[in-house]
């Protein structure tokens, strides 16, 4: 889906390169609730990089915690097709999962459609976003 497949891309990315040699790099978009499975005392924290329409401009990006985003995807229930990351951690945080500090690096996108590849603003700005996600990470509170 274009530009939505950032995460994805960084996560090949750091893959790849064997950047991940302190910290486990995972897609959990096929399977959101696969999260549950790392909402645990092992996990000291986790950064989900995704697209987000945030009113930026193309290309910007911004971190932000599940307190302070809102999704306004409509959801019938939390199923394993679900794919809203912010609602399945609303649902564990509501069930009793302990939630390591979480944070959400949101970049705006130029185009979400059906096609392969990433823009030209998010193909230029590849590692500078890689970068970011990764500082994210090694940033304390």
């Amino acid at each position: 889906m274009m530009d939505d497949s950032i995460g994805i891309r960084i996560i090949e990315h750091i893959s790849e390169r064997g950047l991940d040699k302190t910290f486990r790099a995972l897609d959990v978009s096929g399977n959101s609730l696969n999260i549950l499975s790392y909402l645990n005392d092992d996990t000291e924290k986790i950064v989900i990089v995704d697209t987000a329409n945030m009113g930026e401009h193309p290309g910007d990006f911004r971190y932000f915690t599940l307190d302070e985003v809102d999704s306004n995807k409509p959801i019938t229930g939390i199923t394993t097709h679900e794919d809203d990351m912010i609602q399945v951690l609303r649902f564990a945080r509501d069930n009793g999962y302990a939630l390591p500090e979480i944070v959400f690096m949101g970049i705006e996108p130029v185009s979400v459609q059906l096609e392969y590849g990433l823009s030209e603003i998010f193909t230029k700005n590849f590692t500078q976003y890689v970068d970011a996600a990764m500082g994210a990470l090694f940033t304390a509170k």
